[in-house]
């Protein structure tokens, strides 16, 4: 790290780093995210000099490293097989993953207040089921109850004391791709409202920020070899992107992506 053409810390990593990020946004920490070959992403304290966190989950080389203008604590990091994962530097373990085939926002999850009432209607169901089904045939509770299945509303994985049932379930329980080729670029406007990828697949993918789902928007002629990172920028209002491509430079308006080549 520099400051005035002069060395102000210096981080020894044993692996190739392909990618650093710094937050500009972060009031309440200077943590520097190092992506490298290795699968790991290291987190770098300027305060102390010394490497202070490690972001476990990656299975590939991590290409490159974003930290989100929304909130100083997140950072986005994709790596060679496609992945695209959100972290919070506080918690362990990834928040989300970025799936290009998520294409809409997802539906709000019921309530506690709500899975109770359902719980508790379909518990007097079963129950009213059992007793006329033992009244009508075998005297036995077991046996008439037996073969009896409980509505899906009260299945174990949805019941209120679950500690994923408000819908944000780990991301590490399925397996999601962003994109079908190492992650070159990512970019989070200033905004907060939006983030591009960019991958050797030669896609560019817009996303939501905040419901993490894949916007649809085509960007033409994202030609990519992908044989090392590319750095990707966007104007400070958040309208236009800057795509790195061969000898050139695409600009693209976010929203749209017409080309202003």
């Amino acid at each position: 790290m520099w400051r005035r053409l002069e060395v102000a810390c210096d981080f020894e990593c044993p692996d190739k780093v392909h990618s650093v990020a710094m937050s500009s946004f972060a009031t309440s920490h200077a943590l520097i995210a190092v992506a490298t070959k290795n699968p790991l992403v290291q987190l770098a304290d300027v305060v102390s000099g010394g490497f202070t966190h490690t972001l476990t989950g990656h299975r590939t080389a991590v290409w490159s490293v974003c930290w989100s203008p929304a909130n100083g604590y997140h950072i986005y990091t994709g790596d060679a097989s496609g992945e695209v994962r959100l972290w919070d530097v506080r918690r362990s373990g990834c928040r989300a993953m970025l799936d290009m085939n998520a294409t809409q926002r997802p539906r709000p999850a019921a309530s506690r207040v709500e899975q109770r009432s359902l719980d508790g209607g379909a518990a007097r169901f079963v129950s009213t089921a059992a007793r006329l089904y033992t009244s009508a045939g075998p005297t036995d509770t077991s046996a008439g109850t037996r073969g009896i299945k409980r509505p899906a509303a009260v299945e174990a994985s949805d019941r209120p004391d679950d500690p994923y049932s408000d819908g944000e379930r780990p991301a590490s329980a399925a397996r999601a791709l962003a994109h079908e080729g190492p992650v070159t670029g990512i970019v989070a406007t200033a905004d907060g409202l939006n983030l591009v990828t960019a991958a050797a697949d030669n896609r560019v993918r817009l996303w939501d920020s905040q419901y993490h789902h894949n916007r649809l928007v085509h960007f033409a002629n994202t030609y990519n070899r992908g044989a090392y990172p590319k750095r990707l920028s966007s104007t400070s209002d958040g309208r236009y992107l800057f795509y790195p491509r061969g000898d050139d430079i695409q600009v693209w308006a976010i929203d749209t992506a017409h080309d202003h080549d």
